[in-house]
């Protein structure tokens, strides 16, 4: 999966883009403090990768990480 996919999946789940720096995303929840940071928006991320970002971000991982 590419993080482009990734970071457009959790902005529909509710995230919100913080801020891009280099190649890396800045994903925000618009009511807690957290951050998710996804790297390199056109190379495809690893499967453990995508598993621990969609785990951090709360999200069940059959509609984070459909794509594996």
């Amino acid at each position: 999966m590419q993080g482009m996919f990734l970071t457009q999946k959790l902005i529909r789940l509710g995230r919100v883009l913080d801020r891009v720096r280099g190649s890396h995303h800045v994903l925000k929840h618009p009511q807690r403090k957290d951050v998710l940071t996804i790297p390199h928006p056109k190379k495809n991320l690893g499967n453990g990768l995508v598993i621990a970002i969609c785990r951090q971000a709360e999200a069940q991982e059959r509609s984070c990480a459909t794509q594996l």
